[in-house]
């Protein structure tokens, strides 16, 4: 629709659609002057050209759409924090009370144990199937077959866990040696653009951290050989 306002001709439209950021139904509304829009060479007196910028929500005065996309796009991008090491300890301790029967053993008492823990599958199932037909064999392993295949399968839950962990472990190890050599480069690339700017008087003060960085370097030093120990002639012995 148009309106005339003090001789000027507005143009004004309501379109209803799906915002593509939020997936909500939205009202837009259309504000155009001729004061504002220029017909194009060809298009002469065929009314206005709608620009982006005049695009704005129904009933909000003077706030582009450009602006509210956005803005509403630069919302939704924001990452959570990073946790730091402090917090991840905190949380890997407070598991940690959770595991039920966590424990460590020392290296002499874990070998004492481990082959009689890794027996054959198959070895255990028949043991237990043993153990569930006779109530002598219960009496005397103080255990029943449903507890032992319960505590069986339970078990091979927990590897899960331990591959998972072990993941874990290694994705950390990976990600802390990508710092340390990000560091590691920083570092020598300061070193070796220092011993550029020291030959500069205006850069003197750089000297004795670069003396400090040359004598603490081990790069490009050459490992010391140690003299072999002299080969001993046998001594003949005296004929007698």
């Amino acid at each position: 629709m148009h309106i005339s306002l003090g001789g000027r001709l507005l143009y004004a439209a309501i379109v209803h659609g799906t915002c593509r950021c939020t997936g909500r139904h939205v009202t837009w509304e259309f504000e155009i002057s001729h004061s504002s829009c220029q017909p194009t060479s060809g298009d002469r007196g065929s009314g206005p050209i709608f620009k982006p910028s005049n695009l704005r929500p129904f009933g909000q005065k003077g706030k582009a759409m450009s602006n509210t996309i956005d803005n509403t796009a630069t919302t939704g991008a924001q990452e959570p924090a990073a946790a730091t090491p402090d917090s991840i300890i905190e949380q890997l301790r407070g598991i940690r009370q959770q595991i039920p029967e966590y424990t460590q053993l020392a290296i002499p008492d874990a070998k004492a144990i481990r082959r009689v823990a890794h027996i054959n599958a198959d070895f255990i199932d028949a043991a237990i199937n043993a153990v569930g037909a006779s109530e002598i064999m219960q009496t005397a392993v103080g255990r029943t077959n449903v507890h032992l295949r319960d505590e069986n399968e339970d078990a091979g839950r927990w590897t899960a866990v331990e591959d998972e962990l072990r993941a874990m472990l290694k994705g950390v190890v990976a990600a802390n040696l990508v710092r340390r050599h990000r560091v590691g480069l920083a570092a020598l690339q300061t070193y070796n653009i220092s011993r550029q700017l020291i030959r500069q008087k205006e850069h003197a003060d750089l000297l004795p951290h670069y003396q400090g960085m040359k004598r603490l370097s081990k790069f490009g030093r050459r490992r010391k050989t140690v003299p072999l120990p002299p080969e001993t002639q046998p001594q003949p012995t005296p004929q007698q």
